[in-house]
């Protein structure tokens, strides 16, 4: 039997895509395991890589020279948006020659990676790979479905439409149905939508459909408790899907806006929209559902964003009732148009205003979590078997919480009281 280590660095859409191909290896015979030191005989390494920063691309680089070193007779597959954003990594990513495959995210399982492996990978032209999730253990106790590839938006900092296309690419409504009741069948109550675009998930669809019309049918999935929607760009915001958020029967009461800024001066250099009108609709959803999470990514530093631009962008976020924040600190990639945009802020610039929206973030965090301390919630553990008495669970409001438990099913959500006890945040099983 041969054996694999699938490692993946980067989003939950390079998440979904790795679970993929764990799922098409372990139905050919595959043996996958888990993260190793090197100290047993694996014949495939695969990297899922990751380029949206130069950090990000750095730990990619990182992570292929620790593999080149622990697994000296494996074949290593460099695959993802670092793998295609540097064409020339074989020269340039430290030398490294252990590399028999490179490939961007469009071609990695459509090409001939390495011909010992062809027969197990196989070569399927469809975007969205149809798997059987009975065959592996691989997939997170709460599965992510992909829904849709590609951006057409080219906002200037933003280098994903160049590695993954600026077609938009949605999978059918009924692949997606069937996937859902795969793994509803197998004991999963929770999936997670997930795309570079899902706000606009079936714009290129013929007949055209939006994400509220996939999230109607998949409700009707008897067996499905939760559907948990990735990240939506604030003018893509569905009044009727919103509606659906609100309610949290469902569809969970959770949102990730990826606003990126507030004042309109830096919003017009990032190519984006202004958010006035939706920085009220916000407000306005969580006046209606207090226990709703809200989830925003912000950009510090990004070119020409002054002091009095700063001091916009944390007002506006210390008003906004947020839950947490995912703060990313300018990063300059090239081939975007900001990576030449004039008054570049220094580095100390940016990291300093990225630590004050960071502290910003924690102190809502906590206050979102005090908050949901004596209710009741359905959690849903990551662990997929539980052998130690504590694992960690994720409610529908996207509370992370420790659960004390010596058994859960996998997938399986259990109803729980949120407590507070010795600096963390419990999940008491009722």
């Amino acid at each position: 039997m041969k054996r694999a280590l699938l490692l993946t660095l980067g989003c939950k859409l390079n998440q979904a895509e790795t679970a993929q191909l764990a799922a098409r290896l372990a139905q050919n015979g595959v043996e996958l395991i888990g993260t190793s030191d090197g100290g047993e005989k694996v014949d495939l390494v695969f990297i899922n890589t990751c380029a949206v920063t130069a950090r990000a691309e750095a730990k990619s680089r990182h992570l292929l020279a620790k593999v080149a070193r622990q697994y000296p007779e494996a074949v290593v597959i460099a695959a993802g948006c670092a793998s295609k954003y540097n064409p020339t990594i074989k020269l340039n990513w430290l030398n490294i020659q252990f590399l028999n495959a490179v490939g961007g995210i469009d071609n990695w399982l459509n090409s001939d990676l390495n011909k010992q492996f062809n027969d197990l990978i196989g070569s399927d032209k469809n975007h969205f790979e149809q798997v059987s999730y009975k065959s592996t253990s691989y997939h997170r106790a709460r599965p992510l479905v992909k829904i849709q590839d590609g951006c057409d938006h080219f906002c200037s900092f933003c280098i994903i439409p160049h590695l993954r296309g600026s077609t938009m690419r949605s999978q059918p409504i009924d692949e997606i149905l069937t996937e859902a009741r795969c793994l509803t069948d197998n004991g999963f109550e929770e999936i997670n939508l997930t795309g570079v675009r899902i706000g606009a998930w079936g714009k290129d669809l013929t007949p055209r459909q939006t994400l509220f019309d996939l999230c109607q049918a998949l409700i009707k999935i008897p067996q499905l408790r939760r559907i948990r929607l990735g990240s939506i760009e604030p003018w893509e915001l569905d009044a009727r899907l919103l509606e659906l958020t609100v309610e949290g029967d469902k569809v969970a009461p959770h949102l990730h806006i990826p606003l990126q800024h507030t004042s309109a001066p830096v919003l017009k250099a990032m190519h984006r929209p202004v958010v006035e009108d939706e920085l009220i609709l916000l407000k306005s959803i969580r006046k209606r559902n207090p226990n709703l999470a809200l989830g925003i990514d912000v950009i510090a530093g990004f070119p020409a964003e002054t002091e009095a631009d700063f001091e916009r962008l944390f007002n506006d976020l210390k008003n906004l009732p947020i839950t947490y924040l995912h703060v990313f600190g300018f990063s300059a990639r090239r081939g975007t148009p900001a990576y030449t945009q004039v008054n570049q802020n220094s580095a100390r610039i940016i990291k300093e205003r990225a630590r004050k929206l960071r502290e910003l973030g924690a102190a809502k965090r906590a206050m979102f979590y005090n908050s949901q301390i004596g209710r009741t919630v359905w959690a849903v553990p990551d662990s997929a078997t539980a052998s130690r008495a504590w694992t960690t669970a994720v409610s529908e409001n996207y509370l992370k919480l420790k659960m004390h438990c010596s058994k859960t099913l996998k997938g399986r959500a259990l109803k729980c009281e949120v407590s507070y006890e010795n600096g963390n945040y419990i999940g008491v099983i009722k």
